[in-house]
C-alpha cells in the first residue's frame, strides 16, 4: 500500500529490497554452499557447470567513483585463486549497470552470456555473466 508520496514509496521499496538482500547475504555466509538455495543469480551460477564460485558486491553511492571496487575485486580474485584453490570465478551485473560492467572489465573478466532473470521487484531483467579462470588470472596479473 503506497503512502501517496513517491519519494517515501521508493525509499520504502529500497529498504525492503535491501532488507531482503541482507537476509540472503546472511544465509549465504552462515550456510555451506552445498546447502544454500539463494536467489535467481545463484541458481543460474549453480547450473552453469555444477556449481562455481562467484563474486558479489555492493557499495554505498557515497563511495562511488573512487576506484575502490576494482581493488576489492582484485583482492577477492587473489584470495580465491591462491588461498581457496579455485579454478574459476564468476560475477554478474544487471545489463543497465554500467559502473559494475566497468569494474568487471577493468579486472579482466571474460563475458560469457546474458540471461533474463526475474525476482519480485524486477521481472525479466537482463543480467550479464562473466568468468575468470585461474590460468587467465595468472597470465594477466
Amino acid at each position: 500500500m503506497g503512502s501517496g508520496n513517491w519519494i517515501v514509496d521508493n525509499l520504502n521499496s529500497a529498504l525492503s529490497t535491501w532488507n531482503g538482500k541482507l537476509a540472503e547475504i546472511w544465509t549465504l555466509i552462515s550456510t555451506s554452499p552445498e546447502n544454500f538455495k539463494g536467489g535467481g543469480v545463484w541458481s543460474v551460477i549453480l547450473n552453469i557447470h555444477g556449481g562455481l564460485q562467484a563474486i558479489g558486491y555492493a557499495l554505498s553511492p557515497d563511495y562511488w567513483g573512487r576506484g575502490l571496487m576494482p581493488e576489492v575485486v582484485e583482492e577477492l580474485l587473489r584470495f580465491g585463486f591462491t588461498q581457496l584453490g579455485l579454478e574459476e570465478i564468476w560475477c554478474t551485473h544487471y545489463q543497465e549497470n554500467s559502473q559494475s560492467r566497468r569494474v568487471i572489465e577493468k579486472t579482466g573478466f571474460t563475458y560469457a552470456f546474458t540471461e533474463r532473470l526475474s525476482d519480485e521487484f524486477f521481472p525479466d531483467r537482463p543480467t550479464c555473466f562473466y568468468f575468470m579462470t585461474r590460468d587467465q588470472w595468472e597470465r594477466d596479473k
